[in-house]
């Protein structure tokens, strides 16, 4: 252990003696608690025992890296590992397409004989081809401990990654771990895949529908408007627009005592001294275009733009889609070109950091009001001042953009959007968070406040949230900051109670 390692905390002392116990676990460890820290020890010690080889970790694209760091911020394997023993490492990114020497890298490393990390992100797995079939070839013939950090990337049964994952790949794993601080953010069914990943019969159930049968009960909904109704009523023509959806849960108590067994829960507030967390509101008025075209929308499905071009909502998800982006000054046209809308949001982020002298994230769902913010925020207050953090930047663009915001006085403010960045980043040079709109997804919330607010972080961090009175905003705010997921919200007539 290098002289200036620091000790580790008590919880991960204890997670690191559970690891050690069992071949598959759950690292259910709130997001600034340290849980990367235990995965990279055990595996150390499992080497030095002589009973694993090497260490494989799948992460989400925006965090994966971190395991590895850059030349200018060191990352986990390099922090907890002593130079003696990493010496004896070889340790490789997975990089798609990657230049000469990181294809070279990569090959050298299904040769090497000594103990291997590799670190790949989980998206690379969507598809056949290169990662998929370097991944079955690294793990081949070797003791491997596989690793899931941010394990809700596998919590959608039917997605292509999770399928490779769960049916080819896992099993070449000697040992498996979780990692995550949200393990059911959008409902209790998220838990199937997780656990199936690390062994089946800690739940004991082997199929996704019998899981769903014994812990769900299911409803048909018809999301026909009600006009499309009458009418295949009146022709008896019959409607495919009728699912099946989860009316209510049941024996969770007995799910939870199942999965209790394999994991190792850890909040901040139970082992971190961390400051309090600031919740306010910044209230926005609609623009006059902004309320005629959001008014039509949630009324009439449909809204007429200022140039007599039409937009229009087929379904009534689709429906609060578009109230969403109209809030966020755009929306997409019949054309499918996107179109600004006069709004005061942007403004507003302005006002705030105005009289903010330190450091701010400001989070929005929608690239177009990304690059809109970015370019305000640049003219307002400098090029040097704002930095990107999004899918349309490149990896080296966000490497960079996480460094600077942590050490550079110059860069004051991070754009970024909740699906990109609420995995992995620690941001704890800054202490105001602007959320300009929140999304859909509970997960993103809850993960993306917890970027500032976590190890290494000394100030209270003020989260606030911009809204329009009256409008979808004040729901999804609600909802979300009360934990809930926005589809148990959305249940049968509660639909209309969000459209009003």
């Amino acid at each position: 252990m290098p002289d200036e390692m620091l000790p580790r905390f008590q919880h991960q002392d204890i997670a690191v003696n559970l690891l050690w116990k069992h071949g598959c676990y759950a690292l259910l460890m709130e997001m600034g608690t340290g849980k990367s820290r235990p995965i990279i020890e055990d595996w150390i010690a499992r080497v030095e025992y002589g009973n694993a080889q090497d260490l494989v970790v799948l992460a989400p694209k925006g965090a994966y890296m971190n395991w590895i760091g850059t030349k200018d911020e060191p990352g986990e394997v390099e922090k907890w590992i002593s130079p003696e023993i990493r010496s004896r490492l070889y340790i490789v990114p997975w990089v798609s397409g990657g230049n000469a020497q990181q294809r070279s890298n990569l090959r050298t490393a299904l040769h090497y004989p000594g103990p291997r990390f590799l670190c790949m992100n989980i998206e690379a797995l969507n598809l056949k081809g290169p990662a998929r079939d370097y991944i079955l070839q690294f793990v081949s013939g070797r003791k491997v401990i596989g690793c899931i950090d941010e394990s809700t990337t596998i919590a959608h049964e039917n997605a292509a990654r999770t399928t490779f994952i769960l049916s080819t790949l896992a099993n070449k794993f000697m040992a498996r771990r979780i990692l995550t601080g949200l393990v059911a953010p959008e409902s209790p069914m998220d838990l199937f895949t997780q656990y199936y990943f690390l062994d089946w019969r800690i739940i004991g159930l082997p199929d996704f529908w019998d899981f769903k049968r014994r812990y769900a009960k299911m409803i048909q909904i018809d999301f026909r408007p009600t006009a499309q109704r009458d009418e295949d009523a009146r022709t008896k023509t019959k409607s495919r627009k009728k699912a099946w959806i989860i009316e209510s849960y049941r024996n969770l108590e007995e799910l939870t005592e199942k999965i209790q067994k394999a994991s190792y829960r850890v909040t901040k507030a139970e082992v971190l001294d961390l400051p309090p967390k600031i919740y306010q509101f910044w209230d926005v008025e609609l623009t006059d275009e902004q309320q005629r075209i959001y008014t039509e929308m949630r009324n009439l499905a449909m809204a007429r733009l200022a140039n007599g071009e039409f937009t229009t909502a087929n379904m009534k998800l689709d429906q609060l889609g578009k109230m969403h982006h109209i809030l966020c000054g755009h929306v997409r046209k019949e054309s499918l070109e996107l179109a600004d809308i006069p709004e005061n949001r942007t403004q507003a982020v302005v006002d705030i950091l105005t009289n903010h002298s330190g450091k701010a994230i400001v989070w929005a769902p929608f690239p177009q009001a990304l690059r809109k913010i970015t370019r305000r925020l640049r003219k307002e207050f400098g090029d040097d001042s704002t930095v990107g953090f999004w899918g349309e930047t490149s990896l080296d663009e966000r490497l960079e953009a996480r460094s600077r915001i942590q050490s550079d006085n110059e860069c004051r403010f991070i754009v970024s959007n909740q699906s990109v960045g609420k995995f992995g980043n620690t941001w704890t040079a800054c202490n105001l968070v602007i959320y300009f709109a929140n999304s859909f997804d509970n997960e993103d919330r809850q993960q993306s406040e917890d970027r500032p607010h976590r190890i290494g972080q000394t100030q209270s961090v003020t989260y606030i949230d911009i809204r329009a009175r009256g409008t979808l905003d004040e729901k999804l705010i609600k909802t979300l900051r009360r934990k809930m997921t926005i589809s148990s919200a959305l249940q049968g007539d509660e639909f209309k109670e969000w459209l009003v």
